[in-house]
């Protein structure tokens, strides 16, 4: 009888130490990846700019995105042309 009962015990503390460690934890709150306003030029939209105004490559109205942040990758600058 007495054997049985440290069974028991020894069972329903298997048990609920293994429901314990299967418990996710909550993720920490993130700072959520926000959106940024740009502008860019229809026919050059590797140019992006912080303000609205006129391409410097080829004079077209900038026209107004929303997307990711600029990484460093992206340039504010247009593109130096080529001379052939």
């Amino acid at each position: 009888m007495k054997s049985i009962k440290m069974l028991l015990i020894a069972a329903l503390t298997i048990v609920s130490v293994s429901l314990h460690a299967q418990t996710t934890p909550k993720p920490k709150e993130t700072a959520k990846a926000t959106t940024v306003v740009y502008y860019t030029c229809p026919m050059h939209t590797n140019y992006r700019s912080d303000k609205p105004g006129k391409c410097p490559i080829c004079g077209m109205t900038l026209v107004k995105k929303e997307g990711m942040p600029m990484d460093s990758t992206t340039s504010k600058k247009a593109p130096m042309k080529m001379k052939m």
